[in-house]
């Protein structure tokens, strides 16, 4: 009876290990996902003409805000995401709306943490997008 009741503590002990790392994955993910990102132009660190932010507001809900610093008009449109896994998610936007067809499709997370969001995404080639947490 003891062998018994150690062998199914080791059984309980490993199953919830196991849902804990990846039942919880894709949750823990999207919380640290939540909030507002600002694009990092990675090809002109120094245009500073049109700020593009990312905000996250819990599935399915995401917007992308624009602000124009020459006229200080600022505008956003919505769209909406689906958690895939814990490293990939899908946004999808209607172009009728305003929203940009190149952030539709199947992103990979590459770097999530410290404020720092690196995402790509295959369509022929690589579209890549850096963010810093605001």
């Amino acid at each position: 009876m003891k062998k018994y009741r150690s062998t199914l503590i080791i059984f309980l002990s490993v199953v919830t290990v196991v849902v804990t790392l990846f039942g919880c994955g894709k949750a823990a993910t999207e919380n640290k996902l939540l909030g507002r990102w600002s694009k990092i132009n990675v090809d002109n660190l120094a245009d500073t003409l049109r700020v593009e932010e990312w905000e996250f507001m819990g599935a399915p809900d995401i917007r992308i805000y624009y602000s124009h610093a020459s006229s200080g008009d600022s505008s956003y449109v919505e769209g909406t995401y689906t958690m895939k896994s814990s490293r990939e998610f899908t946004i999808s936007g209607s172009e009728n709306s305003g929203w940009p067809l190149d952030a539709n499709g199947n992103w990979r997370i590459v770097k999530l943490k410290k404020g720092s969001l690196i995402i790509v995404r295959e369509d022929g080639g690589l579209t890549f997008r850096e963010f810093r947490q605001i």
